[in-house]
């Protein structure tokens, strides 16, 4: 049976994403929308992405970093700084929503089905989802498919509201150089996540969210 979330808890959900590359968005799309969102919201650098095909919001920015192609974005990981401006609007944007909680799922990360249930099983102030990856630093005469591995630091995560107005300044300040973007957000949110008072942590392992890496659908 089709997992969709049951408003059992006060949970309302800001979910999001920051694109590159949007062959995946229709697939990201019908995942995300199990989670019964209040709002989808794309953040677009008209640099550096290919055109949406799909009726949401759409935030766009301009980094005026050139699009090279889908394959090479990561590249001397140019896509960082795009990624991090991305999110700073997404966050920004979230907190003049009356809502709850942010959900920043990237555009090639497919939730399933147990994932779905399990981001709605309790109320979180920090959410973190585990999905397959390999390393950046791969020398390209390895087989990539031996070193894929699940990764909790990726820009795959979640917020409360008071959480997200404690970091939404500090992306800005803190992070001068972006790379790797991802561990940076994470230490940002983590710093501030020890603050809260009686905060609650929610992590997502082992649901067989699907990855696509290098064009492959990778399922952990």
């Amino acid at each position: 049976m089709e997992a969709r979330i049951k408003r059992r808890i006060a949970m309302m959900f800001y979910t999001c994403t920051t694109v590159g590359g949007t062959r995946y968005l229709k697939e990201w799309m019908q995942a995300i929308k199990k989670l019964n969102p209040h709002k989808i919201v794309i953040a677009r650098d008209v640099s550096r992405s290919e055109p949406i095909d799909v009726n949401v919001e759409v935030l766009e920015y301009d980094t005026r970093t050139p699009w090279k192609d889908y394959e090479s974005r990561h590249i001397r990981w140019e896509s960082d700084v795009s990624i991090l401006e991305g999110i700073k609007i997404l966050v920004k944007h979230f907190l003049t929503c009356n809502l709850t909680h942010f959900i920043h799922v990237d555009s090639d990360v497919i939730l399933s089905d147990m994932a779905v249930y399990q981001i709605g099983q309790k109320e979180w102030d920090y959410l973190q989802i585990g999905i397959p990856v390999i390393p950046r630093e791969l020398p390209p005469t390895e087989n990539w498919r031996n070193h894929v591995g699940t990764f909790y630091e990726s820009t795959n995560f979640g917020l409360s509201r008071r959480l997200a107005e404690k970091i939404v300044d500090q992306l800005a300040e803190k992070i001068v150089k972006p790379y790797p973007v991802d561990i940076n957000i994470h230490k940002i949110i983590k710093e501030n996540y020890r603050t809260l008072q009686n905060p609650v942590h929610h992590n997502i392992y082992d649901t067989k969210i699907v990855h696509y890496i290098k064009g492959e659908r990778v399922m952990r």
